[in-house]
């Protein structure tokens, strides 16, 4: 960011440098909301990487406990 130091800010501020100003501001913004998605996204994905985990996890302990039931009920008819 530039500092100015004027007497006037008539003579400083000109048609063009204020059409710069919310060009600056509006790509401020789309860093800050970009930066934001891909930390949310990156996050996500982690979350989802971890929640696939536990889910064969926990298929596999169901899977083996139904066979074991079976077993069970096969030795006792």
């Amino acid at each position: 960011m530039e500092m100015v130091e004027v007497d006037e800010v008539e003579d400083v501020m000109t048609t063009e440098k204020m059409a710069e100003i919310p060009i600056k501001v509006l790509c401020a913004g789309m860093s800050v909301a970009n930066s934001s998605l891909t930390e949310f996204a990156i996050g996500s994905a982690e979350g989802y990487a971890e929640y696939v985990i536990m889910g064969e996890c926990h298929c596999q302990v169901l899977q083996s406990s139904s066979r074991n039931r079976k077993k069970e009920l096969e030795v006792n008819q």
